[in-house]
Order: structure tokens, then C-alpha cells, then sequence
């Protein structure tokens, strides 16, 4: 492969070797899921609280998942966040399936974005090579903004940055893999 994959949902890839050697991208398996607009939030939320008040609940419906977060720096200049589930809605307050796990306040710009995740993608058994990357910052498999995504029992070789990124994942599965560093075999 001299360029990256892109996969879209529904899609299981088994036992094979992708080779990623002579490719320049900076990442070289994506599963990318989008982000809806802006929906800034009306009231802090603290901690284990199951539920945020929004300004507009347009376009949100049950089942669908939202990336909550605001401004405040958590590491390396990224913003805190983590995904939920909504439960139900009324009038302008989302409950969640789940209560937040951290605290966001509005003084520092805490909103939502509803979640068009990429979902239910299996990588099993696979063998996937690359090299360095041009910045040194490549990642082989990338998933971004997912849902029920499963990889397993694959071998992921000449890692110089990230083996598997992960942001916005939700349900996420990553059993019996081997990340290894360096020169591919």
C-alpha cells in the first residue's frame, strides 16, 4: 500500500498483511467518524452526574452518542472529553445511559457535539507494516470518533509514533495484539 485505507462501517478485515513501507501518509488505517456542530451547555456538570442542560436539544434523539468537553488543558495541549450515550431528552436536559466521569463547567466553554461515529469494524488477524514517517508522528491505525470496533489478534510492526490511536472511541475492543518499534522484519 503506498497510501492510507480508509474504512467506513461494517467492515471486517481477516488475516492478511498490509504493507505500509513505502507509504508517506501519516496514518495508515483510518476509521473516522465525524462531529456535529457546537452545542454549548447552560450549566456546569460535576462529577457522576447523569445528565447536562444544552441550549438547543434539535437534531439529538435517544441511542445517539455525544463527545462532552471543554476547554480546560488536560495533557499536551488536548482538551478533556470522553463520550456518552444519551437515554433520553426533555425539553433541554440529555440524560445519559452513563454519568460523567469528570467535572466540565461552563466558564470553560463546556459543550457537546453529537457523534456520527464509524462503527461496528473488526481487524482480526492481521499483520501490518510501516515505517517512519516523515513528521515521526504517524499513527498505523486510527480511530477517531468510533463505535463497536474490534481488534484482535493482529501484529502491528515499524511503530515510530502510535500503534493504535484512539479518540472518541466508544465500545472498543483491543484484545491479543503486539505493537512493537523500529525496523519491520
Amino acid at each position: 500500500c503506498n497510501s492510507a485505507i480508509t474504512l467506513r462501517s461494517g467492515v471486517t478485515l481477516c488475516n492478511g498483511t498490509l504493507n505500509f513501507t513505502s507509504a508517506t501518509a501519516d496514518e495508515f488505517i483510518k476509521l473516522h467518524g465525524s462531529l456535529g456542530s457546537e452545542n454549548l451547555l447552560t450549566a456546569d456538570v460535576t462529577f457522576a452526574v447523569g445528565s447536562v442542560s444544552v441550549t438547543t436539544a434539535s437534531g439529538l434523539a435517544a441511542g445517539d452518542l455525544l463527545s462532552l468537553y471543554d476547554t480546560q488543558d488536560y495533557i499536551d495541549g488536548l482538551n478533556r472529553g470522553e463520550v456518552l450515550e444519551i437515554e433520553s431528552i426533555a425539553s433541554l436536559v440529555v440524560s445519559m445511559q452513563n454519568a460523567a466521569m469528570d467535572a466540565y463547567a461552563t466558564a470553560s466553554t463546556a459543550a457537546v457535539k453529537r457523534m456520527t461515529p464509524v462503527s461496528d469494524v473488526t481487524l482480526d488477524g492481521l499483520t501490518i507494516l510501516g515505517t517512519e514517517s516523515i513528521s515521526g508522528t504517524h499513527q498505523m491505525v486510527s480511530l477517531v470518533n468510533t463505535r463497536r470496533t474490534r481488534i484482535a489478534n493482529c501484529t502491528i510492526q515499524g511503530v515510530d509514533s502510535r500503534g493504535i490511536l484512539l479518540s472518541g472511541a466508544f465500545d472498543t475492543v483491543i484484545d491479543s495484539c503486539t505493537i512493537t518499534d523500529g525496523a519491520t522484519a
